[in-house]
């Protein structure tokens, strides 16, 4: 499966609905996605928050259920400033600096997707070049590198 890497970087929002609005009209305008997925995409948040923090960045994970997705897509946030989130499995927030939309169409290809992720937002390394990076083709190349 061909997956499309999309960034907005150090962009400026107060709060995660403001930054799912934002994004979602984004995707939408692209063909990314269906009309209602930001609806999809807010009531899946609330049902099963993706907020995590980790030893090097603290971020979060939204994503919802396939039927919304058009093309599949990882977009990337980098935040100026951190937009809240709840944390997954704990009732507890997460100020998120780093937040990564999924956008998967085939489920054997969900949690693969998922799992890569985690292991990028705990690499400092990797934490790092992301939260300093100016190229945006850089950030594609971290995603997709097996």
């Amino acid at each position: 499966m061909e997956i499309e890497i999309v960034n907005f970087l150090d962009i400026e929002m107060s709060t995660q609905k403001e930054l799912f609005e934002y994004v979602s009209k984004k995707l939408i305008k692209k063909g990314y996605v269906e009309d209602d997925y930001l609806i999809g995409l807010m009531n899946r948040e609330k049902a099963y928050p993706t907020g995590l923090k980790t030893d090097v960045v603290k971020t979060a994970i939204p994503h919802t259920e396939m039927e919304f997705i058009n093309r599949p897509f990882i977009v990337v946030v980098r935040l100026k400033n951190c937009v809240e989130f709840q944390h997954m499995g704990k009732e507890e927030s997460v100020f998120a600096k780093l937040v990564f939309f999924l956008g998967i169409s085939q489920a054997n290809f969900q949690l693969k997707t998922i799992q890569k992720v985690l292991k990028i937002i705990t690499d400092e390394g990797t934490v790092s070049t992301l939260l300093n990076c100016q190229d945006p083709k850089e950030i594609k190349e971290i995603l997709l590198a097996e």
